[in-house]
């Protein structure tokens, strides 16, 4: 008798089992750790990812896809540059401080284990970095921004988020007056770009 292959939703349910078990702290979760968190066999996990490598590429792909989403939903309101600008900045400052194991998990993963994670997230960061460059073109346009090289200015930008993420990551569970606030380092960025 054949067996019935599991459902598109049970792949939802193994990515937020591995969402939630970075959030809970796990941070070298395993098939197994998914499996059980997920309420599926150890079988249907491997039915939609053949390793642990892939499901948590999947998982950053999945987290890059949302980031751009909310970065496109911004752009798309058609505000001045500069409060779009402005937004983006906000956005990712509270996404990347919110989502700080996830954060970990992939440092982790691009420094030590993934050349296939990190060929991916590279991929994903050039279509943020584009992101942050059409809005800049737009305000260099308008003569809001300086009239620097808007992509290595976008790559700088993406880079200093990175930077955040890191700090961030690196600073959690310390005291929380020595963690910039997300709205203190946007108007500083933004003070950084602005003629």
């Amino acid at each position: 008798m054949k067996k019935t292959p599991p459902s598109a939703s049970g792949k939802q349910r193994i990515l937020a089992a591995a969402k939630s078990l970075l959030a809970e702290g796990n941070t070298n979760p395993s098939m197994m750790d998914v499996a059980q968190k997920s309420g599926l066999s150890k079988s249907a996990l491997y039915y939609f990812f053949k390793n642990k490598s892939d499901l948590f590429s999947e998982l950053a792909y999945e987290q890059s896809q949302y980031f751009q989403e909310n970065i496109q939903k911004i752009i798309a309101e058609k505000k001045d540059p500069e409060e779009t600008m402005k937004k983006m900045l906000l956005f990712s400052l509270s996404y990347l401080q919110k989502e700080q194991p996830f954060s970990l998990f992939l440092f982790e993963q691009i420094l030590t284990k993934s050349p296939k994670m990190l060929e991916g997230i590279v991929q994903e960061r050039r279509k943020v970095v584009a992101l942050f460059e059409s809005v800049l073109n737009q305000g260099i346009a308008s003569g809001i921004f300086r009239k620097k090289s808007p992509q290595k200015s976008s790559r700088l930008l993406v880079g200093m988020l990175d930077f955040f993420a890191l700090a961030s990551i690196l600073s959690s569970g310390q005291d929380s007056r020595h963690c910039a606030c997300p709205h203190d380092l946007c108007l500083h960025f933004l003070s950084l770009l602005k003629v």
